[in-house]
């Protein structure tokens, strides 16, 4: 998980972007169990209500259900799924038409590179 200290965005966000981002991307998958408050605070070296207060962000926004003793659980909504799969359909269109994975990995390099 990417979280930069020195960033203008608060800590929590930054932890709240990138659950998004791994949901969004395939990389936590419905159901999966986040890791606890207190491990992911210690791999990432912030304060665990730092982290509380992303999963709480994240239970509000529908990306995850929060059971009491239990741990934050993923949710994908229908509408993360639709993104996902439209993402996935456009990149099959782009194979298709020819362009290699490298001029397509170049192509999002380029984009995220401009931010």
């Amino acid at each position: 998980m990417n979280i930069n200290f020195k960033g203008t965005n608060n800590l929590y966000e930054q932890i709240v972007q990138e659950i998004i981002k791994y949901i969004n991307l395939g990389i936590y998958k419905e159901s999966d169990k986040l890791p606890s408050c207190r491990s992911l605070a210690l791999e990432l070296g912030v304060n665990p209500n730092t982290v509380e207060k992303a999963y709480s962000i994240l239970e509000n926004k529908g990306y995850v259900d929060i059971i009491p003793k239990k741990g934050a659980y993923v949710k994908i909504s229908k509408e993360t799924s639709y993104i996902r799969q439209d993402l996935v359909n456009e990149i099959l269109k782009l194979k298709n038409m020819g362009v290699s994975m490298e001029e397509l990995i170049n192509a999002v390099k380029e984009v995220y590179s401009n931010d």
